[in-house]
């Protein structure tokens, strides 16, 4: 597995886990601060997220990876 889709697949777990919940101290005992389970990331878009990573990727190859491969590669011509 890549290392991106390592820390995709890590990042989607930590995105999907719930969050610790609050309680308050009553007279009958502790009750929850919120009576629903929340998520981390409850409206996250992973396929999105995804897709950002591998754009990055291709676009760094393409405006900075592969300009500097001409520049070197001319630097070195004319050296």
């Amino acid at each position: 597995m890549p290392s991106h889709a390592a820390a995709l697949s890590t990042m989607r777990s930590v995105l999907a886990a719930r969050l610790p919940r609050a309680f308050d101290e009553t007279g009958a005992g502790v009750a929850p601060v919120d009576p629903e389970d929340r998520i981390v990331g409850v409206a996250v878009n992973h396929d999105a997220i995804a897709n950002a990573g591998l754009e990055m990727k291709q676009r760094l190859t393409d405006e900075v990876i592969f300009p500097l491969q001409q520049w070197l590669a001319a630097y070195r011509s004319i050296k």
